[in-house]
């Protein structure tokens, strides 16, 4: 993509093979996008990498990059189509081509929603400014680029190929930190904070106790021993007296947790010993 985004900036501003302009270019990220239907986003990103390499400068000053997020309910939104007929084209297609957009703030371009509704760049702008006003979005026009220079000679596959390397080096360090955030949020097994710190190379070798994931354990802990000492009450209610071995095997559980629940409904007075050294329910 940015082989191909920088072949796109040279044919925008008519740069030769080969050559070098010594003057900046004025630049429109909006209308730039729309020309070559490139996602505005990934195009802002891109030529933020191609400076960091040194291949271009950017000088902000009036161009501009617009965001936007709903700020009304579902309900209150169609209440507004009736009272502004006019703007409910506009928004509706809005809603359309921008996914999340009613609860995340998101960068949007005029210039391909003007083309897509007939419209022109000013009436798309000034509509959603009346929208801001009126409370039923929230529209941001931030400055952004306003002109570019190149700091290198037009050599397309040769220039990028140069910075390909360290490209492909900070990819593979954003994908690896996206790998390790996604598992460190899918992850319901290990205790949060003894991810973290195997995650900056330390050992913990105690749970926290306090994590979501360490809580749903205790939950899960609980309700285990539970449902086992009412497995155990129901043995005994058929079977008038057991031994903790005979339990043992007659629920195919481990003798750890068995005498664990029975310490439970001893201490509960749920069941007693007797003197066969066998357990039995408490008839009080």
């Amino acid at each position: 993509f940015v082989k191909q985004l920088y072949q796109y900036l040279n044919t925008y501003f008519q740069v030769t093979y080969g050559d070098l302009p010594s003057q900046s270019f004025a630049f429109n990220l909006s209308h730039f996008c729309h020309q070559y239907h490139l996602p505005i986003v990934k195009t802002f990103k891109g030529i933020q990498l191609l400076e960091r390499e040194g291949i271009i400068k950017i000088t902000e000053g009036s161009g501009s990059i617009s965001k936007l997020v709903f700020t009304c309910s579902n309900e209150q939104l169609f209440s507004y189509y009736k009272r502004n007929p006019s703007k409910e084209t506009l928004l509706k297609s809005i809603l359309r081509t921008y996914d999340g957009i009613f609860d995340t703030i998101t960068i949007i371009n005029p210039y391909n929603l003007a083309k897509k509704l007939n419209l022109t760049v000013i009436i798309v702008e000034k509509t959603l400014k009346e929208c801001h006003k009126d409370g039923v979005i929230q529209y941001i026009h931030n400055q952004a680029f306003s002109s570019i220079q190149f700091l290198q000679p037009r050599e397309d596959a040769y220039t990028i190929n140069t910075i390909a390397k360290h490209i492909e080096k900070q990819h593979k360090i954003k994908t690896e930190k996206y790998q390790s955030m996604l598992a460190y949020v899918t992850n319901k097994n290990s205790c949060r904070q003894r991810q973290i710190s195997f995650y900056f190379n330390e050992t913990i070798r105690e749970n926290c106790g306090i994590c979501d994931v360490c809580i749903s354990k205790k939950k899960k802990d609980k309700d285990s021993v539970q449902l086992l000492c009412d497995i155990i009450k129901q043995e005994l209610s058929t079977a008038d007296q057991l031994s903790s071995s005979e339990l043992v095997q007659r629920l195919q559980k481990t003798e750890n947790e068995v005498l664990h629940c029975i310490r439970i409904l001893l201490d509960s007075h749920t069941i007693i010993l007797t003197s066969q050294n066998k357990y039995r329910l408490y008839e009080s």
